[in-house]
């Protein structure tokens, strides 16, 4: 099958501050993160029900290199990627996003 990857807005923002962060780190750094996102995002879309879910049925695959997860539902064809979050970050605050 193949399936569909819809990036949610939240999930847009966490990605974009992720990039500036890593970017005021050092040039080049933000987008060497992309490069790793974009093989998560591969990764997901070559086989979703693979990865582990995390809570109902949000799944999550890491980001190489970073400490990112990358948390996702899938409905049909479509892959939902509903935030990318720092590994400290508190998972709670996910159950807020649809």
């Amino acid at each position: 099958m193949n399936f569909s990857l819809l990036i949610r807005l939240e999930a847009r923002d966490d990605i974009e501050q992720a990039f500036d962060w890593y970017e005021s780190r050092r040039d080049g750094l933000g987008f060497e993160f992309e490069r790793c996102l974009e093989e998560a995002f591969a990764r997901i879309l070559r086989d979703p029900e693979s990865h582990a879910t995390i809570f109902d049925d949000v799944r999550r695959v890491p980001v190489r290199r970073f400490p990112f997860g990358v948390f996702y539902r899938t409905h049909g064809s479509q892959v939902a990627v509903l935030a990318v979050y720092h590994s400290q970050r508190d998972l709670n605050r996910l159950s807020g996003r649809p």
